[in-house]
């Protein structure tokens, strides 16, 4: 069995340019024990913003939310509008294609259940490639 762990975020008090030379110095470290290590780096700085409305739908669905509710859930996230205001200038009226609500209770939950299983397919992914890494 391949050991998988995640590595912490970023930390606020720690600049981005540290945290990838931690990262490159456990890896390297994992690599002189003979061991694999497999790095992922995703960035959720628009993450809210980037969830589509299908597959959300789609995951709630699958995980039993049906009827009245889910048309409820559709209704909230498809088809919300936006428009900025800069002083007295309003932009134009925009539909919005994708991302869920911040500033409500519901939109962080939404975004919870549509990342859920990226954590299952990383793991899968990383088993995969440590699993290929004999080959090579």
């Amino acid at each position: 069995m391949y050991e998988f762990a995640t590595h912490t975020n970023f930390d606020v008090d720690k600049h981005r340019c540290t945290n990838l030379l931690e990262c490159t110095n456990d890896s390297t470290i994992s690599v002189q024990d003979g061991k694999s290590a497999v790095v992922a780096y995703i960035d959720f700085s628009k993450a809210f913003d980037s969830v589509s409305h299908t597959k959300l739908l789609a995951k709630l669905n699958a995980y039993g939310i049906r009827g009245n509710i889910l048309s409820w859930l559709e209704a909230y996230f498809v088809k919300r509008t936006h428009e900025t205001r800069v002083s007295t200038c309003l932009s134009l009226e925009e539909t919005l294609m994708s991302g869920v609500v911040q500033g409500s209770g519901i939109g962080p939950v939404s975004f919870l259940i549509y990342v859920d299983d990226y954590l299952n397919i990383m793991v899968l992914l990383s088993n995969y490639l440590l699993m290929m890494s004999r080959f090579i």
